[in-house]
C-alpha cells in the first residue's frame, strides 16, 4: 500500500484469522488500532497482544452487518485523530461442508450482509474525513472466489465479487482525492473457514481460475505476418520472441493490449499473446478470419503465483486480475500454448517449449569492473531479497545493489527503484558489475522458472552466482560459466568474497558466459510454425 506508514488503523474481523494477523502486523509504538470483531474473548486476546507490541488499542464488539452501531463507533474513532488506513476484512461463509445442499436463504442473506454490506458499512463513514484531509488508504479483503465461484460456497463467492467491484469503483472515485484503494483477493489460508471447507483448495480451485484450455481453430497455412500482443515492453517478448522473430524472415510487429484492437489484414496472420489478454482484443480475435494461428506465450506459472502466500498480496491480486478473468476467453481463441521450460509445459499442457535467448550480444567483459554485487529481483522475489540482505551482512566491506523499496539492511546495501522494463534496460545500458546474484528458493513458482538471470549477468559483464535449483542446474556449467550454490548465506558470502579477491577467477567466469551467450545469439532456434 502506497504512502507513509499509517498510524491510525481500523481493522474489522480482527478477532481471528487474517484480521488478527493484520492487527498484529500493524501493532507498534506510535500506532493506534481500532479493532472490530464479534468474539469478545478472542478480540480481547488480540487487543492485549497488540498492546504488548506497543500499540494503543480501541476494541469493539460490533456486528458489521448492523450499520448503526458500527457507524457510531467509527465516527468516534475518526474524531480521535482521523483514520489513515481502514481494512474491511470481516467475513463469514456458509456451506463449506460439501455438496449436500446450497446455502439456504438465511445463510446466504447473512453472508451478503456481512461480507458485502459489512464492507460498505465500514468504508462509507470514513471516506468524508479522508477526502477532507486529501489522503488515506482503504483495503477491502475479497477472495479469489471473486473471480470464479468456488464449489459449495455460492453466496460467499457472490458477496466477494461484490466487494471486488465495489473496491474497483471506489478506486476510480477516490483517486483524485489522494485516497488509495486496494482490493486484496487471497486464496485459502489457515483459518476456521478454511478448516471447515471440504472442497478443492489452492492447487485445484486456483488452477481452475487460471487454466487456459486451447480451443481455438484457425485456418493454418503460410504465415505471412506475426503480431505480438503484449502489455507494454517486457522481458518475455525480448527474451523469447524478439531474437527468433528477427531471424525468421517473417514481417512482425507488436501491439499494446491497452490500445484499441487493430489487427489489419488477418489472412495468414499469426498472433502471439504474451502472458495476459484484454477483452477487446479477444473479441477481435474471435471475429477474425483467415488467422494462421494464435499462441499464448507463458514464462511463469501464473496459477502458482496466485496461490503462493509468500508473494505480496498486491502482486498476487494484480496477476489474478490480469490473467484469471481472461482465462476462459483466452481458451476460446488460443490454438496452442508455448511454455518457457519443460516443467511449465507439463503443468499447462503446452504444445511446445520455447526456451529463452539473449536479445543482444553481451558487451565485452571489463578486466577491472566496479566492485559491486548486484541482485535485481522483482516483486515476485521477496524471500530472495531477504536472503541477499543476510549475505550482505556477512560482507560489510562489499557494496550490494538491490531493486525495490528500501527495507532494513546494512549500510553496504543500496536500493534502486523498480521501473518499467524499457526504462530499466536503458538505465542499465553501459553499466558493469563484478558479480551478479540469482538466488532462488524452492517453490512451485520458482521450480518452473527459466535461467534468464544468466542474460542479465552477462549484460553487466559480471560473474554469475546462481542457486543450485531447477532453473539453473541444467543450464549453468558450474565452475565454467557461473557457479551453482546451495541456498545457504554462508556459501554465497564465501563465493562472493572469493571472486572479489580473485579477479582472474571472476574474469574467467564472465568471459565464458559471454562467449556461450554470443553463440546462442548467432543460432536462434525458430518459433513453432513460424519462419525458417
Amino acid at each position: 500500500m502506497p504512502g507513509a506508514q499509517p498510524r491510525r488503523i481500523v481493522v474489522t474481523g480482527a478477532s481471528s484469522g487474517l484480521g488478527r494477523g493484520l492487527a498484529l502486523s500493524y501493532a507498534a509504538p506510535g500506532a493506534t488500532l481500532g479493532l472490530v470483531g464479534r468474539d469478545d474473548g478472542r478480540l480481547r486476546a488480540v487487543a492485549e497482544d497488540c498492546r504488548a507490541l506497543g500499540a494503543e488499542v480501541d476494541a469493539a464488539i460490533i456486528d458489521v452487518a448492523e450499520p448503526g452501531p458500527l457507524e457510531a463507533w467509527l465516527q468516534a474513532f475518526e474524531a480521535g485523530g482521523g483514520v489513515d488506513l481502514v481494512i474491511a476484512n470481516a467475513g463469514v461463509s456458509g456451506s463449506t461442508q460439501g455438496p449436500a445442499s446450497t446455502d439456504g436463504v438465511a445463510s446466504a442473506s447473512q453472508q451478503v450482509r456481512t461480507n458485502l454490506l459489512g464492507a460498505i458499512h465500514t468504508i462509507e463513514p470514513l471516506t468524508g474525513g479522508m477526502i477532507a484531509r486529501g489522503r488515506g488508504q482503504i483495503a477491502l479483503i475479497a477472495s479469489t472466489a471473486a473471480y470464479r465461484g468456488i464449489p459449495y460456497m455460492p453466496a460467499y463467492a457472490a458477496s466477494k465479487a461484490g466487494v471486488r467491484t465495489y473496491g474497483e469503483a471506489l478506486r476510480a472515485l477516490l483517486a483524485p482525492h489522494g485516497i488509495a484503494v486496494t482490493v486484496v483477493t487471497p486464496s485459502f489460508f489457515e483459518s476456521r473457514m478454511s478448516a471447515r471447507y471440504q472442497g478443492g483448495k489452492p492447487r485445484s480451485v486456483i488452477a481452475s481460475l487460471g487454466r487456459v484450455v486451447p480451443r481455438g481453430r484457425h485456418a493454418g497455412g503460410p504465415v505471412r505476418r506475426v503480431l505480438v500482443l503484449q502489455l507494454g515492453d517486457n522481458p518475455t517478448t525480448d527474451y523469447y520472441l524478439r531474437p527468433r522473430l528477427e531471424a525468421s524472415g517473417v514481417p512482425w510487429s507488436t501491439a499494446d493490449l491497452n490500445n484499441p484492437p487493430a489487427l489489419g489484414d488477418t489472412a495468414g496472420l499469426w498472433v502471439i499473446i504474451v502472458r495476459y489478454a484484454a477483452t477487446a482484443w479477444l473479441n477481435a480475435l474471435k471475429n477474425a478470419q483467415g488467422l494462421a494461428g494464435v499462441s499464448l506465450m507463458l514464462d511463469d506459472d501464473i496459477v502458482a503465483m496466485i496461490a503462493d502466500p509468500s508473494l505480496p498480496w498486491s502482486y498476487r491480486s494484480h496477476v489474478a486480475w490480469r490473467h484469471g478473468r481472461h482465462a476462459a476467453g483466452l481458451g476460446a481463441v488460443v490454438g496452442e500454448i508455448w511454455a518457457s521450460t519443460p516443467v511449465l509445459a507439463d503443468r499447462y499442457g503446452a504444445s511446445a517449449v520455447v526456451e529463452p535467448l539473449p536479445d543482444m550480444d553481451p558487451p565485452s567483459v571489463l578486466a577491472d569492473p566496479p566492485s559491486l554485487v548486484i541482485y535485481h529481483g522483482g516483486a515476485s522475489h521477496p524471500l530472495e531479497r531477504g536472503f541477499v540482505i543476510e549475505v550482505a551482512r556477512r560482507l560489510p566491506t562489499v557494496r550490494f545493489e538491490l531493486t525495490g523499496r528500501p527495507e532494513p539492511a546494512p549500510e553496504n546495501v543500496a536500493f534502486v527503484a523498480e521501473t518499467e522494463w524499457r526504462a530499466y534496460r536503458a538505465a542499465q545500458a553501459g553499466r558493469a558489475a563484478a558479480v551478479a546474484l540469482a538466488p532462488l528458493f524452492a517453490s512451485a513458482v520458482n521450480d518452473a522458472r527459466a535461467p534468464v538471470k544468466v542474460f542479465d549477468a552477462a549484460r553487466l559483464g559480471a560473474a554469475g552466482l546462481y542457486a543450485d535449483a531447477p532453473a539453473y542446474r541444467g543450464f549453468v556449467h558450474d565452475g565454467t560459466d557461473g557457479r551453482l550454490l546451495p541456498m545457504e548465506p554462508g556459501a554465497w558470502a564465501e563465493a562472493i568474497a572469493g571472486l572479489m579477491s580473485s579477479p582472474s577467477s571472476r574474469l574467467a567466469l564472465a568471459q565464458a558466459a559471454r562467449a556461450r551467450l554470443a553463440a546462442m545469439r548467432r543460432a536462434p532456434s525458430p518459433l513453432p510454425g513460424i519462419g525458417r
